[in-house]
């Protein structure tokens, strides 16, 4: 990328050896050595544990820091808040993503069901029935598939079922529907 055809402050928050009171904000500055020795840590540690790891990137909001993770760490996909975020990603070249959060609005369950292919992996968490009949409807349309991933509430009462019937009934529906793939959680 050359920097030199973007405006600090308009295009880009800063350049490579600006001083920090130089810097507009809201700026993400990596210390490269140390984001490099992490992203290192964090692919030993998934690989000598066998597990897949899905970054959240709401922590960065960066595609070059989600590409590097995903190229370089060990991981398999990142993790998004919500469809806007996951469209840009997809825009970007990243092909597997979760939204760990529950899509209700039709308007959006259109636009995640449209993003979604062969090339693109695109999953969502649910915790209750509507939400998987409305996935499904809006999947059919675009003749795409949904991860999903059923959301258990751990304590905090904000969403997710309460109990192992829901999640056993929850699943049954996301089978029956040939548009929807139950996951297991494979994130960290």
């Amino acid at each position: 990328m050359n920097l030199e055809a973007y405006e600090v402050g308009f295009n880009i928050p800063a350049k490579i050896g600006m001083n920090l009171n130089e810097i507009q904000t809201p700026s993400l500055i990596v210390d490269y050595k140390i984001f490099e020795n992490n992203i290192k840590k964090m692919k030993e540690f998934v690989f000598n544990n066998n597990i897949k790891l899905r970054p959240h990137a709401k922590m960065h909001k960066s595609i070059d820091i989600a590409k590097y993770q995903i190229d370089n760490g060990g991981a398999h996909g990142i993790c998004c808040q919500k469809v806007s975020e996951a469209e840009i990603f997809v825009r970007a070249g990243i092909n597997n993503i979760l939204i760990t959060n529950q899509i209700t609005d039709p308007f959006k369950l259109k636009r995640l069901a449209k993003i979604a292919s062969k090339k693109i992996k695109i999953g969502c968490c649910v915790d209750n029935k509507d939400n998987i009949i409305n996935i499904q409807e809006a999947a059919k349309n675009y003749n795409s598939i949904i991860d999903i991933y059923i959301e258990y509430d751990c304590g905090a009462n904000r969403c997710g079922v309460k109990s192992f019937n829901e999640i056993n009934e929850l699943i049954k529906l996301t089978k029956k529907n040939g548009q929807l793939k139950f996951c297991w959680f494979s994130s960290i």
